[in-house]
């Protein structure tokens, strides 16, 4: 059976016949030390299981290799991996003039690939960068950097395809943007907020324009010292906000001056 994996996703790989108690060495297409996924233990019956992360790979079919280190038999998965292409965008959000980097995985190898940021509600809306002396590397993934283009404050996305065809995209807001210095931290954790892009002189208050979401729910959020926040005279602040308590998970930060918002992932 094929399974259709991206880069960065997490696969269960399962398998029978390895010598008991001993240990299985999990690769990818190869059987080779740069190709080593992950090891583990065979239970007495001889079955094993682990978690592997695709690597960066190029678009196409792939296969896992188990070997057991005991016997040294190494076994390949009966069914491939196709991997489809994924780009990537860093930061996601920001202002026009802002550089921008596409990470891009899972295309054709040593392609020529075009980046095109294109949306924003107008057709007009479009702008492309021929990469003429740019190509994807071996494992069909490249970075490309641009600067964001002088459009108005919407949603954008942003597309590379290669020579082939192969294509894929991500979301880019132009707009307001907030840099936290930490992502991730349990419900207490005290966390530095940067915000550019807002309007100016405006007043933002704890426990309502401070908010984290999660599956439709809504939490308020606090400043450290309780009071409100002001925008400067071009639109930055800085602010200390506590994470409130909430359930462990996956979060977004909402952050709102009332008229502008921008948002940021946080994990309790």
């Amino acid at each position: 059976e094929t399974q259709f994996m991206r880069y960065g996703d997490e696969l269960w790989v399962n398998g029978t016949d390895i010598t008991a108690g001993e240990a299985v060495n999990i690769y990818w297409d190869f059987v080779q030390a740069a190709y080593l996924l992950n090891t583990t233990t065979a239970k007495n019956d001889g079955t094993y299981g682990c978690y592997i992360t695709i690597p960066t790979a190029y678009n196409g079919s792939h296969y896992i290799w188990a070997k057991d280190l005991a016997s040294g038999l190494s076994m390949r998965s009966a069914g491939s991996i196709n991997v489809w292409a994924k780009v990537s965008i860093d930061p996601d959000a920001g202002l026009s003039g802002d550089p921008v980097i596409v990470s891009g995985y899972g295309f054709n190898a040593n392609e020529m690939y075009n980046v095109s940021v294109y949306g924003g509600g107008l057709v007009s809306h479009e702008k492309l960068w021929g990469t003429d002396d740019d190509e994807t590397d071996d494992d069909g993934s490249f970075t490309f950097e641009f600067d964001i283009p002088n459009w108005i404050d919407n949603p954008y996305d942003v597309n590379a395809t290669d020579e082939t065809g192969t294509t894929a995209e991500d979301g880019l807001t132009i707009g307001p943007a907030v840099t936290l210095d930490v992502d991730i931290g349990p419900s207490g954790t005290v966390v530095k907020v940067e915000g550019r892009g807002f309007n100016a002189s405006m007043t933002m208050y704890p426990e309502d324009n401070f908010t984290i979401w999660s599956g439709g729910v809504g939490y308020d959020v606090d400043t450290r010292d309780g009071d409100d926040v002001t925008t400067s005279g071009s639109g930055t602040f800085t602010a200390y906000l506590i994470i409130p308590s909430a359930p462990a998970g996956d979060y977004v930060f909402n952050i709102t001056d009332s008229e502008k918002t921008a948002k940021s992932d946080f994990e309790i």
